[in-house]
């Protein structure tokens, strides 16, 4: 009777605000993440510009990377220097999409491992199934879908995809201005 009602209401609210703060700490990661995702965009926007300074970015329009400047043969290795700082940057930002999806990764594993306890510790009350369900395709109020697009990610990825194929055609086109004729293959 009463006593069964009042558990049962006590439950409930527990299981509401266990959720909540499910929900709190998934908006702290995905907020983080999205941060993480417009600081790496920003510092690519920043190589970009670096990079067509240098003339190794094309303008979109064309198959070949772009020819840089016409240069004394003294100041084409400086080039080449600079070449290789920013293909060591853009390196370095693949890198750090790594880590982040990394950290994704283990977020949401720790979220089913959160919620698979949740369940085996309350089985009348599951939450993993109706969570996942429910969570991963609402679009009102929920940030565990963000967990599981990564649309952003792949926008950076092929900005450093395309600004590394630029950087090796400049380089080549500066090995060819320098007559070498053992081309850079990295």
């Amino acid at each position: 009777g009463g006593l069964d009602h009042s558990l049962h209401l006590e439950r409930r609210e527990g299981q509401r605000r266990f959720r909540q703060l499910l929900e709190e700490e998934i908006e702290k990661v995905t907020l983080f993440f999205l941060r993480k995702q417009g600081d790496l965009a920003e510092r690519l926007s920043s190589l970009g510009e670096e990079r067509r300074r240098l003339g190794a970015g094309g303008d979109g329009n064309q198959e070949e990377p772009a020819r840089p400047p016409a240069r004394p043969a003294a100041a084409l290795g400086s080039v080449l220097t600079e070449i290789d700082r920013l293909k060591a940057e853009y390196r370095s930002q693949g890198e750090q999409v790594c880590h982040l999806v990394h950290f994704i990764y283990l977020n949401v594993t720790a979220v089913r491992k959160i919620l698979k306890k949740h369940d085996k510790n309350f089985a009348e009350l599951s939450l993993l199934r109706s969570f996942w369900a429910v969570e991963v395709t609402r679009t009102d109020f929920s940030h565990l879908p963000q967990m599981y697009h990564y649309e952003g990610i792949a926008a950076i990825v092929a900005s450093i995809k395309k600004a590394l194929s630029e950087l090796k055609g400049a380089e080549y086109e500066v090995q060819v201005l320098l007559g070498n004729p053992e081309l850079s293959q990295s």
